[in-house]
Protein backbone atom coordinates (compact mmCIF):
# COMPACT_ATOMS: atom_id res chain seq x y z
CA UNK A 1 0.00 0.00 0.00
CA UNK A 2 1.64 3.21 -1.04
CA UNK A 3 0.65 6.90 0.56
CA UNK A 4 1.45 8.49 -3.48
CA UNK A 5 4.14 10.12 -2.95
CA UNK A 6 6.60 10.77 -5.67
CA UNK A 7 9.82 10.95 -4.37
CA UNK A 8 11.86 12.27 -7.67
CA UNK A 9 10.71 15.35 -7.26
CA UNK A 10 11.66 15.94 -4.27
CA UNK A 11 15.31 15.53 -6.17
CA UNK A 12 14.03 18.32 -8.91
CA UNK A 13 13.05 20.59 -5.97
CA UNK A 14 16.62 20.49 -4.59
CA UNK A 15 17.84 20.96 -8.12
CA UNK A 16 15.45 23.59 -8.93
CA UNK A 17 16.70 25.59 -6.19
CA UNK A 18 19.95 25.17 -6.68
CA UNK A 19 19.20 27.06 -10.21
CA UNK A 20 17.71 29.22 -8.05
CA UNK A 21 20.46 30.34 -6.00
CA UNK A 22 22.75 30.20 -8.94
CA UNK A 23 20.33 32.81 -10.30
CA UNK A 24 20.61 34.69 -7.22
CA UNK A 25 24.31 35.02 -7.32
CA UNK A 26 24.08 36.80 -10.79
CA UNK A 27 26.34 37.22 -13.97
CA UNK A 28 30.22 35.43 -14.02
CA UNK A 29 33.36 37.87 -13.53
CA UNK A 30 36.28 37.28 -14.26
CA UNK A 31 38.56 38.82 -10.92
CA UNK A 32 42.62 38.87 -11.43
CA UNK A 33 43.89 39.19 -8.13
CA UNK A 34 47.59 41.17 -7.58
CA UNK A 35 49.03 39.48 -5.25
CA UNK A 36 52.12 41.00 -2.74
CA UNK A 37 54.68 39.30 -4.70
CA UNK A 38 53.46 41.08 -8.11
CA UNK A 39 51.97 37.87 -9.89
CA UNK A 40 48.61 38.25 -11.39
CA UNK A 41 45.66 35.31 -10.70
CA UNK A 42 42.31 35.12 -12.47
CA UNK A 43 39.99 33.44 -11.00
CA UNK A 44 36.45 33.54 -11.69
CA UNK A 45 33.36 34.21 -9.00
CA UNK A 46 29.52 35.82 -9.56
CA UNK A 47 28.92 39.21 -9.20
CA UNK A 48 26.75 38.46 -6.02
CA UNK A 49 29.55 36.81 -3.98
CA UNK A 50 31.35 38.53 -1.07
CA UNK A 51 34.19 40.49 -0.59
CA UNK A 52 34.91 38.12 1.87
CA UNK A 53 34.07 34.92 0.09
CA UNK A 54 37.13 36.60 -2.06
CA UNK A 55 39.29 36.89 0.61
CA UNK A 56 38.44 33.64 1.26
CA UNK A 57 39.69 32.14 -1.86
CA UNK A 58 42.77 34.16 -1.74
CA UNK A 59 43.81 32.62 1.92
CA UNK A 60 43.00 29.07 0.60
CA UNK A 61 44.86 29.58 -2.59
CA UNK A 62 47.58 31.46 -1.77
CA UNK A 63 47.87 31.29 2.26
CA UNK A 64 47.50 35.30 3.09
CA UNK A 65 45.15 35.10 6.32
CA UNK A 66 41.74 36.72 6.31
CA UNK A 67 42.66 39.22 8.88
CA UNK A 68 46.00 40.64 7.19
CA UNK A 69 44.10 41.37 3.61
CA UNK A 70 43.05 44.49 2.65
CA UNK A 71 41.32 44.02 -1.34
CA UNK A 72 41.56 47.17 -3.32
CA UNK A 73 40.34 48.25 -6.62
CA UNK A 74 42.32 51.24 -7.91
CA UNK A 75 42.59 53.28 -4.56
CA UNK A 76 38.99 52.23 -3.26
CA UNK A 77 39.46 49.53 -0.38
CA UNK A 78 36.38 46.78 -0.63
CA UNK A 79 34.90 45.90 2.47
CA UNK A 80 34.32 42.58 3.27
CA UNK A 81 30.07 42.49 3.64
CA UNK A 82 29.60 44.24 0.24
CA UNK A 83 29.07 42.43 -2.63
CA UNK A 84 30.99 42.33 -6.40
CA UNK A 85 27.26 44.24 -7.49
CA UNK A 86 28.11 47.02 -5.08
CA UNK A 87 31.16 48.75 -6.69
CA UNK A 88 29.91 50.61 -9.82
CA UNK A 89 33.18 50.06 -11.53
CA UNK A 90 33.49 45.94 -11.21
CA UNK A 91 31.52 45.19 -14.41
CA UNK A 92 31.13 41.35 -15.92
CA UNK A 93 31.96 42.09 -19.65
CA UNK A 94 35.19 43.78 -18.60
CA UNK A 95 36.57 42.11 -15.28
CA UNK A 96 38.39 43.71 -12.61
CA UNK A 97 41.99 43.55 -10.69
CA UNK A 98 41.90 43.69 -7.30
CA UNK A 99 45.06 44.37 -5.76
CA UNK A 100 45.66 42.07 -2.60
CA UNK A 101 47.72 43.99 0.15
CA UNK A 102 48.85 42.16 3.39
CA UNK A 103 49.74 43.42 6.40
CA UNK A 104 51.74 40.88 8.38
Amino acid sequence: MGLGLKLDAVGNGTELRANEHELELGEAIMITFKLPDGSEKPHQFKMGQSVGFLKAVVESEYGHKIPTQTLLLGDDKLLDPMCLSDYPAIKPATGAVLIVQVSE
